[in-house]
C-alpha cells in the first residue's frame, strides 16, 4: 500500500479523520444535551489526550518523536491562531497554580495550562475548537 511508505501522511490522515469524527460526535452530544457551556476541565480535551496516546502507540518511528516539540507546536499553534503574544501568555502558563486534573497525561500539563489561559483570553472559544487547534499543532511537529 502506498500510504505505508509515508507513515507521517498515514498518521495525519488517521488522526485528522479521528479528530473530526470525535469533534462531530462531541458537538452532537452537547447540542442534544442542550448544553454548549464548557467547563474547561481536562475531559474537554479528551480528544487531545487520545491523539497523544495514538501518536505514541502507532507512529512508525516512536523514538523520533520529541514530546517537547509536540507540546511546543500545539502551544505555538494556539498562540498563532489566537493572535496571542508570547508575553504574557507564556508567563501566565508558568504562574498557573493549582491541581492539574488526573486525566491530563504526564508531560502534557503545559498543554492543559495553555488551553485554560487561551479560554480565559478567548471566552468565545469552545472545547472542540481548542482541542482541534492543539491536535493540529501537535501534528505539525511530527517528524517526517
Amino acid at each position: 500500500m502506498l500510504l505505508s511508505k509515508f507513515p507521517r501522511l498515514t498518521l495525519r490522515i488517521c488522526l485528522s479523520a479521528a479528530a473530526f469524527l470525535a469533534l462531530a460526535l462531541a458537538a452532537a452530544c452537547s447540542s442534544e444535551a442542550g448544553s454548549s457551556q464548557s467547563t474547561g476541565g481536562a475531559e474537554d480535551l479528551a480528544l487531545v489526550w487520545e491523539a497523544w496516546d495514538a501518536l505514541h502507540a502507532n507512529y512508525a518511528a516512536p523514538d523520533a518523536l520529541d514530546g517537547r516539540a509536540l507540546v511546543g507546536g500545539a502551544i505555538g499553534r494556539i498562540m498563532e491562531l489566537g493572535e496571542i503574544d508570547p508575553y504574557p501568555f507564556l508567563t501566565d502558563l508558568g504562574r498557573m497554580r493549582g491541581q492539574i486534573p488526573s486525566q491530563v497525561p504526564e508531560g502534557l500539563t503545559d498543554l492543559w495550562r495553555a488551553a485554560q489561559v487561551y479560554r480565559q483570553e478567548t471566552p468565545g472559544a469552545g472545547s472542540e475548537e481548542v482541542a482541534r487547534i492543539l491536535v493540529q499543532g501537535m501534528m505539525d511537529e511530527i517528524p517526517g
